[in-house]
């Protein structure tokens, strides 16, 4: 089945990156992908967290290194609200801190950069058909 036939009504991801071209490149990307699903954007943690707490977004993609509020703190409070949320990190770190603090803070899938849209699309894919 196609994950297009699979989209259940309902299904959301936020799209949390200090980088407003990769964020707005990719949340055009989403919905053409992915017909139905709704796609949310926010330009750092904070603004990720406040959206999630307003729509309780199925999948959160996450950059790791932000301003204010990073990605791992952020997943750490998103997963302790609803800890079904499905949490991806997209990040430029091999190794250190950063990675650590992810997987202390439950992020399920870390995808490396610079980020291999194909496999991406195959983990929405595989997530969008569980929602």
């Amino acid at each position: 089945m196609e994950a297009n036939e699979a989209v259940k009504s309902g299904t959301s991801i936020l799209l949390v990156d200090d980088d407003a071209a990769a964020r707005d490149t990719l949340g055009s990307l989403l919905p053409i992908r992915f017909p139905g699903v709704a796609v949310f954007s926010a330009g750092d943690g904070t603004e990720g967290l406040a959206s999630f707490q307003e729509h309780r977004q199925d999948i959160v993609i996450t950059d790791l290194s932000m301003a204010r509020l990073d990605g791992s703190r952020m997943a750490a409070e998103i997963l302790k609200i609803c800890p079904t949320a499905t949490v991806i990190a997209i990040t430029a770190h091999t190794s250190g801190p950063s990675l650590s603090d992810a997987r202390e803070a439950g992020i399920a899938h870390i995808l490396k950069k610079p980020l291999n849209l194909k496999e991406l699309l195959g983990l929405l894919e595989a997530i969008v058909g569980r929602c």
